[in-house]
């Protein structure tokens, strides 16, 4: 019997065909009794459905437990990381953003170019469920600044190259100094 590493988050649901076209039959309407609907009606009978859809079982955190082996991402600078390394590095960074007190629904804003780290970051927001900012950085210390303060980071994470500029940025908004770090 397959076990799913990660079950759905809300209530534990399995992620089958059974269970989704049971949620998709419940939800839907007979068009001979149709009623023009307001928007606000629309919302209010519009299907939630939280299982993870059908490709969720080849998603990054299950081949990495299936096949920690598996080459998952190569460097600019040729350094091979394996799914399992990758996923341990999201981990790592999950439970220490999470023991500085980042909760599901807050924001982690990062300055960094494309590569491992960044990577790394989005696994991390996508696994303990925080939104993700991408800062490009081209964009100046005043522009950085603006973007942190208005999506509500909590945590805002620099690349070392770009350090000045993400300080100054963090400074001129008085970006607490236990939420940014430096990578690199």
């Amino acid at each position: 019997e397959r076990r799913d590493p990660l079950p759905d988050a809300i209530g534990g649901r399995r992620n089958d065909r059974t269970h989704l076209e049971a949620v998709a039959s419940s939800h839907t309407r007979d068009p001979s009794t149709a009623q023009p609907r307001t928007p606000s009606a629309v919302a209010r009978d519009r299907p939630v459905c939280y299982a993870p859809g059908p490709m969720a079982d080849y998603g990054f955190w299950n081949l990495a437990q299936q096949d920690p082996a598996h080459l998952a991402l190569v460097t600019p600078e040729s350094e091979e990381i394996t799914a399992g390394e990758l996923l341990a590095r999201a981990n790592r960074l999950v439970h220490g953003l999470r023991a500085l007190g980042l909760r599901n629904g807050d924001v982690v804003a990062t300055v960094l170019p494309n590569g491992a780290q960044m990577i790394e970051v989005y696994l991390a927001c996508a696994q303990a469920g925080w939104y993700l900012v991408p800062i490009n950085h081209h964009l100046t210390g005043p522009e950085i600044a603006y973007i942190v303060k208005d999506s509500g980071t909590k945590a805002f994470i620099g690349a070392d190259r770009f350090a000045a500029t993400c300080q100054a940025a963090a400074d001129e908004i008085g970006f607490p100094a236990e939420g940014r770090f430096v990578v690199g």
